[in-house]
């Protein structure tokens, strides 16, 4: 067993300093769901040394086999710990999720109660898409929606568990669970509003930049108007000024408000529109983009820089062109982000076009001409 008792930290000392990766690897294919975290913090002390340990671990079929089952039975509450393994993986991770019984997992997904569904959408997360699509339908996305308590903390878990309602919905050409989550979120909508709204208070009172409530607000507003337009609208509509009001930025949030700026266009352009059109939120933009160092964020400021431009392109134009921004991004190759926005955008009306045309010539009215 890969179990290391109460000395473990010692005993990790030790293994660190002589490793034998193939007895290791051999031990960790027996470990139990429970003993992934002492795994974990194994693999962390080999620090330059954990890739070697991997490599081990993944060619080693009897291992990996071993660790498939374990993954393949672990109960609900385990979901996370097992996410935290196959992102420590990295790329090897496919050599072991290839080998998981998808529906003996599925079966505990459906068990999941409600302290388990962050679990559960970061273990969602970590499978390639393949794999994904393995577990999605055979998963009561619906009953899980349902389940998730409405907290700031977990919207981010609620809007995963939408998106893969939607997912499922898609691959089984089947919206019949649509209307009941709907109609369950639009009995909670005050809730979710007031509690969205007490977040954004809190995170101006601590002046931090809370990515993980960007994130959060984000990931469920842009699934929920997957299932409801109507709902997602409001809810973005009257929050807005809360937003506005408790809005702050820093480079390690970049990537989030992006995902946020993305969700408000996608439910409407008029409401992405607005909100950086604020005088506040555009200068609060543009003062951290000037001020901060942003080196270690380069990919976020990108994320944030393609969220701003698709939503308003004139006001970005005219905050890089009239000095508004005076910090050298020549290094972020602007044009080639401008370029893939409006590429994007005309494949969107071209799409659009064709889908309004398809629905014409299949109208009543088209047939009888």
């Amino acid at each position: 067993s890969i179990a290391l008792g109460d000395k473990s930290e010692q005993l990790i000392e030790e293994l660190v300093k002589q490793p034998d990766f193939s007895e290791l690897a051999k031990r960790a294919g027996t470990a139990k769901v429970e003993q992934f975290e002492q795994l974990l913090n194994l693999l962390a002390a080999f620090r330059e040394q954990k890739d070697l340990f991997i490599d081990q671990l993944a060619k080693d079929t009897k291992t990996l086999k071993g660790l498939a089952g374990t993954v393949s039975s672990a109960s609900a509450n385990n979901f996370q710990d097992t996410a935290n393994l196959l992102y420590s993986m990295g790329s090897r991770k496919v050599n072991l999720t290839g080998l998981v019984n998808y529906e003996s997992l599925a079966e505990k997904a459906n068990e999941a109660g409600p302290d388990d569904i962050r679990g559960l959408t970061l273990l969602m997360a970590r499978f390639d898409e393949d794999h994904r699509n393995k577990l999605i339908p055979r998963v009561d996305w619906a009953s899980l929606c349902m389940k998730c308590p409405i907290d700031v903390g977990l919207l981010r878990a609620l809007g995963g568990c939408l998106e893969n309602l939607w997912r499922k919905a898609e691959m089984l050409s089947d919206k019949s669970d649509f209307d009941k989550v709907a109609q369950y979120l639009r009995s909670r909508d005050d809730d979710i509003m007031q509690k969205i709204e007490n977040a954004y208070e809190q995170a101006k009172m601590h002046r931090a930049p809370y990515a993980s409530l960007y994130a959060g607000v984000g990931k469920f507003l842009w699934n929920c108007n997957q299932i409801d337009h109507t709902l997602s609208l409001e809810i973005a509509t009257k929050t807005m000024s809360k937003l506005i009001e408790c809005f702050w930025i820093a480079p390690i949030n970049y990537h989030y408000v992006g995902q946020l700026i993305n969700a408000l266009y996608k439910i409407d352009p008029y409401l992405s529109e607005s909100f950086l059109g604020n005088n506040k939120v555009r200068g609060r933009i543009q003062q951290s983009i000037n001020e901060h160092d942003w080196s270690k964020e380069v990919e976020g400021l990108k994320h944030l820089i393609e969220a701003f431009y698709r939503s308003f392109p004139d006001l970005w134009r005219r905050m890089v062109n009239s000095n508004w921004i005076v910090v050298d991004l020549s290094s972020l190759d602007l044009d080639s982000i401008y370029r893939d926005v409006e590429e994007e955008k005309n494949a969107g009306t071209a799409y659009n076009t064709a889908k309004k045309v398809r629905a014409l010539r299949h109208s009543p009215k088209f047939l009888l001409c």
